[in-house]
């Protein structure tokens, strides 16, 4: 698991890097559907590796600050989408059913619920 990849999107970690997933929200006000399935994988990762050990406080802490960071913005229907890729479907995935997927995933972690399997509207090309 590349957890430096989940670091890069946690604003509070010496990690964070402007040009991640997160940082793109924040600084650009873009979200990048390529930059979000590596968080989206590696959110997966953590959830499987840890559903059945204590989630340490580091990672912990990094999930909330996420959620803070990115589902705590107002003005979503302001960001743009770049380096869109998703499973196309009849119809085009919009910025809310982008922040759907990713509130749930990070609620679901929090909550050791397991967040692999479900359909979404918002999908994956291909499974990472």
């Amino acid at each position: 698991m590349n957890i430096d990849i989940f670091y890069k999107n946690v604003t509070q970690s010496d990690k964070f890097d402007k040009n991640s997933f997160v940082g793109k929200i924040i600084y650009n006000m873009t979200w990048s559907d390529i930059d979000y399935w590596e968080l989206d994988y590696i959110l997966i990762q953590i959830s499987e590796y840890y559903m059945d050990k204590i989630l340490p406080k580091e990672i912990f802490a990094g999930i909330i600050c996420i959620y803070l960071d990115v589902i705590g913005i107002q003005n979503k229907l302001e960001l743009s989408i770049t380096n869109e890729y998703y499973k196309i479907d009849e119809d085009i995935p919009n910025i809310l059913d982008r922040f759907e997927r990713l509130n749930f995933f990070l609620k679901n972690l929090v909550f050791k619920q397991t967040i692999k399997n479900i359909d979404f509207f918002y999908m994956p090309k291909e499974i990472l």
